[in-house]
């Protein structure tokens, strides 16, 4: 029988909170970048075109570094022996590439290798195999992808907010961060938000199961910032 997605499920108690050491607190900052990373924090920011020379492009090129070693190990080293969640996500790149490529040459007259380097961020899909390998061989667990969502969710917030507060969106606009309607009167900012919507669900239902006030508290927090 295959097994290749399965993975050892731990226990989510927060009354019995992993403890902190130094290599836990590492690996949790590690999986946060991943999901900087993925989600594209980064890019909608005041810092993005720095971050997609120095960071966002050496990144694609690691998970598709990886990608190639994860595929052809399978391929030579494990029979062929693909789960249906790699299939799929190669199958899905490969669409995305090659549709891109063959639209740009026929509307735009691009050779079609152009037209596949225009959608080069779907590269990061790979981090998935990354991500995927990392929780199979027990490098992280679940309680640190739930913790480095959270630490993102505590962090982003007041950065936002300062931002929000501190910076005119009009001043900003064309941006990958900031969108602009004239209908809705101007600029606002369009940073992501992945993590705070995770925050919102994980505090409400922390504050329905365990009926502690703070909770509550926490999960208005998020949910304010989104809405």
């Amino acid at each position: 029988m295959h097994t290749g997605l399965e993975l050892t499920a731990p226990s989510f108690s927060a009354e019995n909170p992993a403890q902190l050491t130094l290599k836990r607190a590492l690996k949790v900052l590690g999986v946060y970048g991943l999901f900087i990373s993925a989600f594209g924090v980064l890019i909608k920011s005041p810092i993005s075109l720095f971050y997609l020379i120095f960071v966002g492009y050496p990144l694609l090129f690691v998970y598709f570094t990886f990608f190639l070693i994860y595929f052809f190990d399978k391929l030579f080293n494990k029979a062929g022996s693909f789960s249906r969640y790699e299939y799929w996500v190669v199958i899905m790149i490969l669409y995305v590439m090659l549709s891109a490529g063959i639209m740009a040459n026929i509307y735009y007259g691009q050779p079609v290798f152009t037209g596949m380097k225009s959608e080069k961020s779907w590269i990061a899909i790979f981090m998935g195999f990354l991500f995927f390998y990392m929780l199979k061989v027990k490098i992280i667990d679940l309680k640190i992808v739930r913790d480095a969502l959270l630490f993102g969710a505590w962090l982003q917030l007041p950065v936002f907010i300062l931002l929000i507060i501190t910076l005119n969106p009009n001043h900003y606009a064309g941006t990958l961060f900031v969108y602009c309607n004239s209908v809705k009167g101007g600029c606002q900012f369009e940073f992501d938000i992945f993590v705070f919507a995770f925050a919102s669900i994980y505090y409400f239902i922390r504050f329905v199961r365990t009926n502690k006030f703070w909770y509550g508290i926490f999960f208005i927090l998020f949910f304010a910032y989104i809405f």
